[in-house]
């Protein structure tokens, strides 16, 4: 039974399709493909002898999907993709999943994830690394790895992820799929393992904008219907050459190039826009704001979730050396100050928020590479190389979707057509405007089949 989109599996019940055939297919795929290690927990014995009608009659009705590993859900271990919390069971769902499940949807399971978060290759060496399916080789990108990894060999039509500095958007384009990070607060955060409340965000990953669209109305209570269709020619995009459009892997330009040409032979509007003040300001707020505030926030997580786990404990159970380097410093008289943090928050926040919009005033959106380089070799955790330089790795992978992050505006990053030769995904991403998602959403699914 083949199977890809929220559609192809609404479709095949409707007909009257058994829903414990669609599952065992399901669990046919998950085990096929184990050796991606994208998928932690899995069951669907639980499901037995239930059929669609046993179901909520909503949006979603049978619809199998994964959620992330941070994400609490009471039928299967939440652990963050961390030892300490190997056991953790939470005795509610967060309320994104509730929200699924009101519609219909199927849980079957757990996907791996970049310890605690923390990182942008999904190598958890509490876990062991999650696998990119066109090359088993390299990282499908992180820290949602395991829902990009499992959403593009096609195991499910959708899953969720959460999104801090691009976690959502960095594994869609390094695994070839769709990835919407809506604006901060749109979804609850709630029941979801903390990084930091002033970034963090759950998001889906799916096959097509249609069937992303389709999850947001859900988990943003919102009709689809407010997502309305829009002509090429009434779509007016900016780019930004100094940094998003600057020093790209020559596949990744070419893939750009490719892409601004489709677009403006469709009629889309392409201009340049001038964020250089932003990109001088934007580093003095990554960093601070997401290192000050989960060391309060994921000892709050653990207090009413997982009251059995001291943090202390749970930190010196952390395995993945890039993580334990964070925690570390931050338990440390290196550790970003208060001053810093309200610093960032309070007076550098709302600059880069300011001069994004006044930037942005007259274009429908920001478009660029999600990714300036295809997915790494699994282990280059620290350093890749980019344009024969030696870079950050997570700095590298993250530079440019970090920009919708830090500043809470919408961000959805698309595979696009390949280059002749290149097989590696290259995904596209449209950033928009803060809480304008429906508009967002609306010109990435005007552009979708242009590129």
């Amino acid at each position: 039974m083949s199977l890809k989109t929220i559609s192809d599996y609404a479709n095949v019940l409707a007909k009257g399709t058994e829903l414990s055939v669609i599952l065992q297919s399901v669990a046919k795929s998950v085990e096929q493909k184990k050796e991606l290690n994208a998928v932690t927990f899995f069951d669907v014995s639980q499901y037995s002898g239930k059929s669609l009608g046993d179901f909520p009659k909503g949006k979603l009705q049978g619809i199998p999907f994964l959620a992330k590993d941070n994400i609490n859900t009471n039928q299967f271990p939440t652990t963050g993709g961390t030892t300490a919390l190997f056991q953790n069971v939470p005795k509610t769902n967060a309320p994104v999943i509730e929200k699924l499940l009101a519609e219909g949807a199927v849980l079957v399971g757990k996907v791996g994830m970049h310890e605690l978060a923390f990182g942008i290759t999904s190598n958890n060496y509490a876990t062991g690394a999650v696998r990119n399916p066109y090359d088993l080789t390299r990282m499908p990108g992180g820290s949602s790895g395991g829902t990009g990894s499992a959403v593009a060999a096609e195991m499910v039509p959708f899953g969720l992820g959460s999104d801090t500095g691009g976690s959502v958007r960095v594994p869609a384009a390094l695994c070839g799929v769709v990835g919407f990070r809506p604006s901060t607060g749109r979804y609850s955060s709630e029941g979801v393992v903390p990084i930091s409340s002033s970034r963090d965000s759950v998001g889906p990953l799916a096959h097509s904008v249609e069937d992303a669209i389709l999850v947001d109305s859900v988990l943003s209570e919102k009709p689809v219907s407010e997502v309305k269709r829009r002509e090429p020619s009434s779509i007016k995009l900016g780019i930004e050459k100094s940094i998003l459009l600057n020093d790209l892997e020559p596949e990744v330009k070419e893939c750009m190039d490719q892409v601004l040409s489709k677009l403006k032979s469709a009629g889309v509007q392409i201009v340049e826009i001038n964020l250089d003040e932003y990109f001088s300001y934007d580093l003095a707020f990554a960093f601070p704001v997401p290192f000050f505030e989960i060391m309060r926030e994921l000892p709050a997580y653990l207090e009413k979730h997982a009251p059995g786990v001291k943090f202390e404990s749970l930190v010196e159970q952390i395995k993945s050396p890039d993580v334990k380097a964070v925690f570390d410093t931050q338990m440390s008289d290196k550790k970003t100050t208060e001053e810093e943090y309200k610093k960032a928050l309070f007076e550098d926040l709302p600059k880069l928020q300011e001069i994004y919009a006044k930037a942005t005033a007259d274009v429908d959106g920001i478009i660029f590479p999600t990714c300036p380089l295809r997915a790494a070799k699994i282990g280059e955790d620290d350093v890749v190389s980019l344009n024969g330089n030696a870079v950050a790795t997570i700095w590298t992978f993250i530079r440019n979707a970090n920009l919708a992050s830090n500043i809470g505006v919408p961000g959805i990053s698309l595979p696009a057509t390949l280059p002749e030769g290149s097989k590696l995904p290259i995904g596209i991403e449209i950033d928009g405007k803060e809480h304008r998602d429906e508009e967002l959403l609306a010109v990435a699914l005007a552009i979708e089949s242009l590129i």
